[in-house]
Parts: structure tokens; C-alpha cells; sequence
């Protein structure tokens, strides 16, 4: 799946990762997008996305994400054979 962004009404649909999104979540602050990758579609693990300039970035391998009620840490399920 990609990931959009449009406004509340529907309009101004922007697409921000074009595929192999699985799973997503909003940053505390509203300005990012942490999102988790297929391998097939490039790095595979959890990834945050600025929604100010659209840049991506790699956080760390792992998938299925969600932020704590504070919005002080993200839990993830890790992938323990990408550390061996």
C-alpha cells in the first residue's frame, strides 16, 4: 500500500511513500509519520516520513508500530535475524 495525505475534506491528496507501507502512526507532534516497510519495497523496518518536506527516514528494523500514551516511545515488533 502507499501512503497519502489529503486534507480533511478530501481534497489535496498527496501521495508521500509509494508502496510497501503496512502499518502507520501519527508523531506526537503532528509533523511526521512513522510508518513500518515491506522488504520488497525497500529497507525493511520502521520508518518516519516529515509531512513538511516529505523526507524519509529509517529508524530501525522492526514493524507494526505504536506510539506510548506519553508519545515518549514507539514499541515495535523487532526482527531479530537482521541483528545476527
Amino acid at each position: 500500500m502507499s501512503l497519502w495525505l489529503m486534507d480533511g475534506d478530501g481534497s489535496s491528496p498527496e501521495r508521500l511513500i509509494a508502496g510497501g507501507v503496512e502499518s502507520l502512526t501519527w508523531f506526537p507532534s503532528s509533523e511526521e509519520l512513522a510508518f513500518s516497510r515491506r522488504p520488497d519495497a525497500g529497507p525493511l523496518g520502521v520508518h518516519a516520513v516529515s509531512l513538511s518536506d516529505g523526507g524519509a527516514r529509517f529508524l530501525v528494523s522492526g514493524e507494526y508500530l505504536v506510539w506510548s500514551p506519553d508519545g515518549s516511545r514507539i514499541a515495535y515488533f523487532g526482527i531479530d535475524w537482521l541483528r545476527r
